[in-house]
């Protein structure tokens, strides 16, 4: 299992910077998920929830592929094509994504190793909490950990909502 200190330091500063910029912490509630029937099937089943999903993601063109790629090779998680049906939007998208805990607490390690401002913390500390929540593969949590989830949900709408100044 990669830990923070095997990340490169400048490398993980580069991280930060993109991240900061592209970036973003995905804190989200959904009411089902789909499962393998077995392990090698291709057959899917839905599972009831709720379920709180977390991952950290970056999307970017898909002409900037190998830099996707980049931090896939360092921090894990996967690249998915984005489908979007907006006028303003030319270029496909590619988004790389954390897909479980380990993979996102890592991103949270080497996200709070950087230095923001006490907000962007804060809001990195929140997102942590709630990926800790999630059990040991990711999976439906116990009624406890699902009210501490939306917990931090609504500390992170109430912390990314805008201020103007």
């Amino acid at each position: 299992m990669k830990t923070v200190n095997d990340i490169d330091p400048l490398w993980a500063a580069e991280f930060c910077g993109l991240f900061w910029g592209e970036g973003h912490l995905a804190l989200s509630r959904t009411s089902r998920v789909w499962s393998k029937v077995k392990k090698n099937s291709t057959e899917y089943v839905p599972i009831p929830g709720p379920f709180y999903r977390t991952a950290a993601q970056i999307s970017l063109r898909d002409d900037d592929r190998p830099l996707l790629e980049e931090i896939q090779s360092v921090l894990g998680g996967g690249l998915y094509k984005e489908h979007w049906n907006h006028p303003d939007i030319e270029h496909p998208r590619l988004c790389w994504k954390t897909r479980n805990k380990q993979e996102s607490l890592l991103v949270g390690a080497v996200l709070l190793r950087g230095k923001m401002n006490a907000k962007k913390r804060r809001e990195v500390e929140t997102w942590v909490a709630a990926v800790n929540l999630h059990g040991s593969k990711g999976r439906k949590s116990c009624p406890d950990a699902l009210e501490k989830f939306e917990e931090h949900n609504l500390k992170l709408k109430a912390m990314r909502k805008y201020v103007k100044l």
